[in-house]
């Protein structure tokens, strides 16, 4: 009985130390990005997304946000929920994270404004994905950046990871901009 306890003890240790988080660091160090070739490399894998040409602005309230852990997709280090209007009142509408960038949300009946946007945020540099890791709840930001024409980015690795869902972006983030911060 002990030998069990002992193995399952081990079992946890390696599967909590595996599942840590990746730092900033490490995804600095192995993060890429040539936008004029529109081709992004975590390590030895090298992925193709197509970016608008013009630059992409949201702005609102911070709902949700979190790490992203995309086994598939390692570029995507951040999963944002921004919102305005109606969208922004937690009493009227609720958001519930399911997984892997899925979320559900509810209201009493369809908010008559504002706006609800899933991004999954790619850092373009190092200082970018810095600031992606003060976001907190509650934050008013604003986001500058350029999202994927097609919603799918492809590995060179044969992965791809897509977005099948209205309001749903990969987001190549360039600038974030904290309320009362400036702008320009």
């Amino acid at each position: 009985m002990s030998r069990l306890l002992i193995i399952m003890a081990v079992i946890a240790f390696v599967w909590n130390w595996y599942n840590q988080p990746r730092s900033i660091e490490e995804m600095a160090k192995n993060l890429e990005v040539d936008v004029d070739q529109e081709l992004l490399t975590y390590g030895d894998v090298s992925y193709e997304a197509d970016w608008s040409y013009d630059q992409s602005i949201y702005s609102g309230d911070i709902r949700f946000v979190h790490r992203a852990d995309l086994p598939g997709l390692p570029i995507v280090t951040h999963e944002v929920i921004i919102t305005t209007g109606e969208y922004s009142d937690p009493e009227f509408v609720s958001i519930t994270p399911i997984k892997n960038g899925t979320m559900r949300w509810s209201a009493p009946s369809r908010p008559e404004t504002g706006s609800l946007d899933v991004l999954h945020f790619i850092p373009i540099n190092k200082s970018v994905l810095q600031s992606l890791d003060e976001i907190e709840e509650g934050d008013v930001i604003t986001v500058y950046g350029y999202t994927e024409e097609d919603r799918i980015i492809r590995g060179s690795d044969g992965s791809m990871g897509g977005l099948r869902h209205d309001g749903h972006e990969f987001i190549l983030v360039e600038k974030i901009s904290w309320h009362g911060d400036d702008e320009e």
